[in-house]
């Protein structure tokens, strides 16, 4: 189809149809997510809902490719969200956010030996901010552990955060951080 042609007949968003389902489509690019809203029209044919995109900034743009794609569907979720409170929804995308949620305590970054750490940030209005980061020298698991404690932190203090309550699941990190245990391990005590 030529341009000419496709700017004579552009698509027309359609009206919702009470009691079919919807279609999101979700599209992740390295610098940009976007999402379409469908819903199947006469004849089987989808007709477009409504379009919505976002150029992705500051550590979006270093998230892994299901961390992008889960921040895509969170995002397009928020946007659309009283649409998908009214009707089912089935999602369209190249990777299963949901499997991938499903299968990760939290999102999380590996470094080049497969540690995992994990920090997610939860706002006051209960949004979800999950740091991007990656740890570049070897560590052990109560180094990585700290470390994510680190991360966390500073990206608080990168937020201008005035109030920080931090749950870990590390014992040993939240026991010697609270001074009931005493840090015994020389690799440890540069944390404190």
């Amino acid at each position: 189809m030529s341009i000419q042609k496709y700017l004579q007949n552009p698509p027309v968003l359609m009206l919702l149809v009470p009691g079919k389902p919807l279609i999101l489509y979700l599209s992740v690019n390295p610098s940009s997510m976007g999402c379409l809203l469908a819903q199947e029209g006469d004849k089987g044919v989808e007709k477009a809902i409504y379009y919505l995109s976002k150029k992705m900034v500051g550590c979006e743009e270093h998230y892994t490719a299901p961390e992008k794609t889960c921040w895509a569907l969170v995002w397009a979720s928020k946007k659309l969200r009283h649409y998908m409170l009214a009707y089912p929804v089935k999602l369209i995308s190249r990777m299963d956010p949901l499997k991938y949620l499903f299968e990760k305590s939290a999102l999380t970054a590996a470094n080049q030996k497969g540690y995992r750490i994990g920090v997610l940030l939860i706002t006051p209005d209960g949004s979800h901010i999950p740091p991007a980061f990656k740890l570049n020298f070897d560590v052990t698991n109560n180094q990585a552990e700290y470390e994510a404690c680190v991360v966390g932190m500073e990206a608080a203090l990168t937020l201008s955060v005035e109030k920080l309550e931090v749950i870990g699941d590390s014992n040993l990190v939240v026991s010697q951080a609270n001074g009931d245990w005493k840090v015994r391990e020389e690799r440890l005590k540069l944390y404190h």
